[in-house]
């Protein structure tokens, strides 16, 4: 889908209400707008000599049949605000469209809640002196947002399911749909005070899981892994997954039951489960600290490069949890956090490894000290997995931090959608990984003997 721009080329949009438009005027402060064109999803203006920066603003109506959600894409030179139907969806104004240059359609990819009818994109664009305005826009793929509404009820026929529907069938795509869709509604002003609020009253919480019943199904999917773990009984063959949230697993095997990354508002209630932690890096998407403090009383190791208890230790490193190996190496998240992130290379005595490397963004960084059954890796910080897959060549990569509310608008969106991976996760199985995308609360059984998920 293709979009018809105008700009009011040198207009000073701090001066508008994008609120009260409604169309795109006739002129502003009598400036004329010009027709622009966008050229593999770039648009470049005019430098501007002297100390006066460059400004405008961008207008774009269009159309739409029904209500759809439109994942869009955005970079800028350098501080923008974008509006859509006169709601803010994007806000770049403070930091520009730090960290990245030159802007590029990925930089800030935000989910467009677009009406029925009518629709009206406003840009606010400020550059540096000696810099042209510079826009990047692409509609990154439509959403078929009416086919999947999410519901209580619908999420609560997934829940009910003894196993969730096999990748690859029509079932799956519909639950997938339906958990995306969920997301596509959340705000982090509404995700954010909820998750931080581990004792919230009940009433509250389902009173929120009515109104955002992706919420309902987050927390109903710790549920599920917490009737399942106790009875569940791994053979020695068998390494037992349950996807929790983000970049959570709770893994169990005879040899003992931990926790990997995990965060959610109610994690606490995992302590008694689990024999010890393995955290990879210091933000809050992949902690949670009553859980931390829970683990930690009970003499149980808490496993970070930052938490202050036993288990605390600074990669390179050799572990032994019982019988469990794990080797530690340090990778960088971005340009400015180096040697943030902890990687965990784990090896069970069935000889099934699994490597997970958090927000690792780095494949030359990532060096797995042997082969690699499962990689765990985040697919959307700068980390191109299919060349980490010809690299070490796993035998299944679980696709994670996928549609994580923490970065849900208004600020930038890093909530990765199941069907923008689409394309990577076929080119990866023909590889030969099998490449999965667990759901929350989903249960996976890795087979040492077969060396795939069964």
């Amino acid at each position: 889908m293709e979009l018809k721009w105008l700009l009011f080329n040198g207009v000073d949009g701090e001066q508008l209400k994008p609120e009260e438009i409604a169309g795109i005027p006739g002129s502003i402060n009598g400036i004329k707008p010009e027709a622009i064109e966008f050229a593999d999803g770039i648009y470049k203006g005019r430098k501007i000599s002297g100390t006066v920066p460059a400004q405008g603003v961008f207008f774009s109506e269009f159309s739409l049949e029904e209500e759809t959600v439109l994942p869009m894409g955005f970079g800028g030179c350098y501080f923008y605000r974008v509006f859509l139907n006169g709601e803010l969806i994007l806000d770049r104004s403070e930091n520009g469209n730090k960290p990245y240059f030159p802007p590029r359609t990925e930089n800030f990819i935000v989910p467009g809640f677009c009406r029925k009818g009518k629709n009206l994109l406003v840009v606010i664009l400020k550059s540096v002196p000696e810099e042209p305005l510079c826009l990047a826009f692409k509609i990154m793929k439509e959403y078929p947002w009416q086919k999947c509404v999410p519901s209580v009820d619908n999420f609560s026929q997934l829940l009910d399911l003894s196993c969730y529907p096999a990748e690859g069938t029509p079932e799956r795509k519909y639950a997938c749909k339906l958990i995306q869709n969920g997301v596509l509604m959340m705000r982090n002003t509404v995700f954010n005070p909820y998750a931080a609020d581990g004792e919230i009253e009940r009433e509250k919480a389902e009173a929120l899981g009515r109104e955002y019943p992706i919420l309902y199904f987050y927390d109903k999917a710790l549920d599920r892994i917490i009737n399942e773990i106790p009875t569940a009984v791994p053979q020695e063959d068998e390494i037992f997954f349950w996807h929790l949230y983000n970049m959570g697993y709770v893994i169990k095997s005879q040899w003992g039951t931990f926790g990997l990354d995990l965060n959610h508002r109610r994690a606490i209630e995992l302590a008694p489960y689990v024999d010890f932690l393995l955290t990879t890096h210091n933000h809050h998407d992949h902690y949670d600290l009553p859980l931390f403090r829970a683990v930690s009383a009970e003499n149980k190791k808490v496993i970070s490069n930052f938490y202050p208890a036993a288990g605390f230790h600074r990669p390179p490193a050799e572990l032994e949890m019982g019988a469990i190996r794990i080797v530690t190496q340090e990778n960088d998240h971005n340009s400015a956090l180096r040697k943030f992130v902890t990687s965990y290379y784990i090896t069970f005595p069935n000889g099934c490894t699994v490597f997970a490397t958090g927000d690792s963004r780095d494949v030359t960084q990532l060096d797995p000290p042997g082969k690699v059954d499962i990689f765990i890796p985040h697919p959307r910080v700068g980390l191109s997995v299919p060349e980490a897959v010809d690299k070490f060549h796993p035998g299944a990569v679980l696709y994670s931090h996928m549609l994580e509310m923490r970065h849900t608008p208004p600020t930038p969106w890093y909530a990765v959608p199941y069907d923008l991976l689409d394309e990577e996760r076929k080119g990866v199985a023909e590889k030969g990984s099998a490449a999965l995308a667990p759901l929350w609360g989903e249960k996976l059984v890795w087979s040492a003997s077969v060396k795939r998920f069964i």
